[in-house]
């Protein structure tokens, strides 16, 4: 699981390091410590840190209005709090980067109240719509899942050459949603609103990228969730290059879009700026020496609307990672984390 980032300027995370932390002020000026807010969590879970994978505590917010951010890892399910250092309330609640209203929980499944169909059901439900038997399956994995306010059972097993993935739902065993060799054939049935299709999302991929049906290969085609909102997630290739979107849907909007290919590697464009000026604007921001830094690797994406260079370096300890426009240099995103 990736860790979670702190976005800000580097002005920013010194003035909450100082605000929090000392720097000249009393300590007891806050009384919520790292450690609380991280039990604070813990408790609202109602588990034990011994039972959890992780549990991470970061630094947020602004100087005006700092906060606690504890991601929690138990059983494959990533629990994100946000917690006042002033009162210890949590603000705001995410499973799996979904928002979640802290009165209409579903009750997790480590509690020992839950009534949910457990795993081998969940399996039996997989292996029985896919017409297999368990002994000929291969390559068998599975972790509890969340989306649209429900616990799911991820399975994903290879059988006979093909890949499936299931998500069974953990109330009553309904098949929630179904992959086949990475695209989705069944569809989650929701409030949202109608769904496109993967037909639908393929033709948007393509009239975007400027490639016709028969030069492409579809590698994934794949209903998910993504920061709360549901999308289709098509990768493709071409002779030419690799291709990635995230297209919502309902909308058929494009989220995000990635390429790898000539222009990359090249990086000549007369309508963007080069890789390398990217990362010499970020370095300018950053404020830091050029021969200090470790570069870890730059892309080419696509970020609400806009196109960007993704840049991401370190110095010491320190990690940071930038957004550029990719047509006019402009710093859109900056974060810096510390690397414990």
């Amino acid at each position: 699981m990736k860790k979670r980032s702190i976005t800000m300027s580097v002005i920013a995370v010194l003035m909450i390091a100082a605000l929090l932390f000392g720097c000249g002020k009393s300590k007891n000026e806050l009384p919520i410590s790292r450690n609380e807010a991280k039990e604070i969590a813990i408790q609202q879970l109602g588990v034990s840190q011994d039972v959890t994978s992780y549990a991470v505590v970061t630094t947020a917010g602004s100087a005006k209005d700092p906060y606690y951010i504890v991601e929690v890892l138990l059983q494959g399910v990533v629990y994100s709090y946000r917690i006042d250092p002033t009162t210890g309330d949590i603000r705001k609640m995410t499973i799996n980067d979904q928002n979640v209203d802290l009165n209409d929980l579903p009750v997790n499944p480590s509690d020992p109240a839950s009534k949910y169909i457990g795993l081998e059901s969940a399996k039996a439900v997989a292996f029985e719509d896919a017409g297999v038997k368990e002994n000929a399956v291969k390559k068998l994995d599975f972790e509890m899942d969340f989306a649209y306010g429900k616990y799911l059972y991820d399975i994903e097993f290879t059988v006979n050459g093909h890949e499936y993935e299931y998500e069974i739902v953990a109330e009553n065993g309904e098949i929630f949603k179904k992959d086949v060799d990475h695209v989705t054939v069944i569809v989650p049935t929701v409030d949202e609103g109608e769904f496109i299709g993967v037909e639908k999302a393929k033709e948007i991929a393509l009239t975007h990228a400027d490639v016709l049906p028969n030069d492409a290969v579809f590698e994934i085609v794949e209903w998910d969730m993504k920061k709360g909102s549901a999308v289709y997630n098509v990768e493709f290739t071409t002779k030419n290059g690799e291709y990635e979107y995230d297209i919502h849907a309902v909308t058929g909007e494009i989220i995000k879009h990635d390429s790898e290919g000539e222009f990359l590697s090249t990086g000549e464009s007369t309508n963007h700026i080069t890789p390398e000026q990217a990362k010499k604007i970020a370095i300018s921001h950053a404020g830091v020496n050029e021969s200090e830094v470790r570069f870890e690797g730059i892309e080419l994406d696509f970020e609400r609307g806009t196109e960007v260079f993704e840049v991401e370096f370190s110095v010491g300890k320190l990690e940071y990672e930038y957004e550029i426009n990719a047509k006019t240099g402009e710093v859109i995103r900056a974060q810096q984390d510390y690397d414990d």
